[in-house]
């Protein structure tokens, strides 16, 4: 069997599995045993006690992130972003298309 480098934790699975399942497994494992800051007292001492549940030992506040870690999906976070942005965007547009027929009527 191959000598395996740099797999961590997903070593214990030796050749079973594939390899996309056990780097997949390893990034999971990396993400969930991260230290967290707590997003009430910025302490990294937060513990998840399930899937999704987390407790800050410091302030003893519940609260619930991702499966994985605390943090809120930066994607959806990005898309709200972009979709605000969009509108205000379109807004805008609408407020210079208002005020461009009154310019051309003051001209003529």
């Amino acid at each position: 069997m191959a000598k395996l480098r740099g797999e961590g934790s997903v070593k214990r699975l030796g050749a079973r599995y594939g390899r996309k399942v056990r780097a997949r497994l390893a990034q999971v494992e990396i993400e969930r045993k991260k230290k967290s800051k707590c997003p009430y007292c910025a302490y990294a001492k937060v513990k998840r006690i399930a899937s999704g549940i987390y407790v800050c030992n410091k302030c003893k506040s519940k609260f619930t992130g991702q499966a994985y870690s605390v943090a809120k999906e930066k994607a959806r976070l990005e898309t709200s972003r972009t979709q605000k942005q969009m509108y205000a965007d379109m807004e805008e547009a609408k407020s210079q298309e208002e005020e461009e027929p009154e310019e051309e009527d003051e001209q003529q």
